[in-house]
């Protein structure tokens, strides 16, 4: 099976997730490309061969393939015409998403016309943004190729909405929370196009190793922006290290608070706190396997089931996360996790406290939270999903299934 897996951009520091589901479907005997809306990161080599990616197939924008989609788009101006009506029907209330939609246009064009020479069997877009305008182009003009798209985070909540006419008329729309359903329901998606599949971790490849917890070691992780909760975070271990001064704290990931929050640091007088900046995926995991309780305070809209929680979770820390968008469906509250109101940084102390003074509730927790990841969130069993949703979806296709789902402006 051939797939075009359309980004805006990959490989990035911050989709090691991405990675995992590439890396679990070439496994699975899946041709892989990744297709690229944006220019490639800098770091895009050295973050390939980090995640065991190296020989993958990226195809991501320069100028020159710039040129080449505008030559597409003045050479064919029915379509041109089409998708510019689509976006100015869909989006006309929001000049941003015009003016992006307008822009992604000429790779839009390119992309098409590099797909038309050398069809894949299926064209996913992993977000729902503005890869729909590629996603509509395509399924109008290759009724041979299931096009499949994800929507379920950031891609939902801002409600772009030509990502919901690509979602109304696509062979299957994937989510990865059951919470999300009746999101897409409201925006009138046709409810058996979607597919909960869950994002999966790689168990075999991140297991703890059984190396000793550092006593009182409490670690967070994340883009150290403003709704990550990294300030909040501080407030609580500030509680938690007045009832428990021997505490100490690891804060992984770097970005543009951080100075901010170094400061916020001292103010509130901590000791025991490392800001480690940016790690490779291996080592942010070997410090999650050091600490005995991991803290996640995001307050994000568009946090859905944090795939960092899922890693905390695999190197056996009890953790104490805030209740963001289907987090019950990953933490079930006081059966192997704590879960607090967002910004609680009062609750979110004493959870953390209550764990570290219970070593015997911690491995309880622990001990649960990895079978729940072994059941539902193996990236094996995640990719396999996909794939089977993709034969189905070409059995559907060439029996005529879908031959009623055309595309109206």
């Amino acid at each position: 099976m051939t797939v075009w897996y359309v980004f805006s951009r990959f490989p990035a520091p911050s989709e090691t997730f991405a990675g995992t589901d590439l890396r679990a479907l070439r496994q699975l005997g899946v041709a892989v490309r990744a297709v690229n809306l944006r220019p490639a990161h800098p770091r895009a080599g050295e973050l390939l061969r980090e995640w065991d990616l190296a020989g993958l197939a990226v195809d991501s924008v320069t100028p020159g393939k710039l040129l080449v989609g505008l030559g597409a788009m003045l050479r064919e101006p029915a379509r041109l015409s089409w998708l510019l009506r689509v976006i100015l029907a869909d989006n006309w209330r929001r000049p941003e998403q015009v003016f992006k939609s307008l822009l992604a246009l000429p790779r839009v064009f390119q992309i098409h016309r590099r797909l038309a020479a050398d069809p894949p069997e299926v064209l996913h877009l992993f977000w729902g943004h503005y890869a729909a305008l590629l996603g509509l182009l395509v399924r109008r003009t290759h009724p041979e190729v299931v096009v499949t798209q994800f929507l379920g985070a950031y891609d939902l909540r801002t409600e772009y909405r030509t990502s919901v006419r690509l979602a109304r008329v696509a062979h299957a729309v994937f989510t990865h929370a059951r919470a999300n359903v009746a999101v897409l329901a409201r925006t009138g998606v046709d409810a058996a196009r979607v597919r909960v599949v869950y994002r999966g971790m790689d168990l075999e490849r991140f297991q703890y190793d059984g190396r000793p917890k550092i006593p009182g070691r409490v670690a967070t992780a994340g883009r150290l922006v403003a709704d990550k909760g990294m300030a909040e975070v501080l407030e609580a271990f500030a509680r938690v290290q007045r009832e428990l001064p021997s505490a100490s704290l690891c804060l992984i990931g770097d970005g543009p608070e951080r100075a901010a929050l170094e400061r916020r640091a001292r103010a509130l007088g901590l000791r025991g706190v490392e800001f480690t900046g940016y790690l490779p995926h291996r080592e942010v995991f070997e410090r999650l396997c050091a600490a005995e309780v991991f803290l996640f305070l995001s307050w994000s809209e568009s946090e859905h089931l944090p795939n960092v929680v899922k890693e905390a979770m695999a190197a056996r820390c009890a953790c104490v996360v805030s209740r963001t968008t289907g987090i019950e469906e990953l933490v079930a509250p006081g059966q192997w996790g704590l879960v607090v109101e967002a910004r609680d940084t009062g609750a979110a102390a004493a959870g953390v406290l209550q764990l570290l003074r219970a070593p015997d509730v911690r491995e309880r927790f622990a001990d649960r939270a990895l079978a729940h990841l072994r059941e539902h969130f193996d990236v094996q069993a995640s990719m396999s999903r996909y794939r089977e949703t993709w034969e189905g979806c070409k059995v559907c296709r060439t029996s005529g299934f879908f031959t009623g789902s055309t595309i109206r402006v």
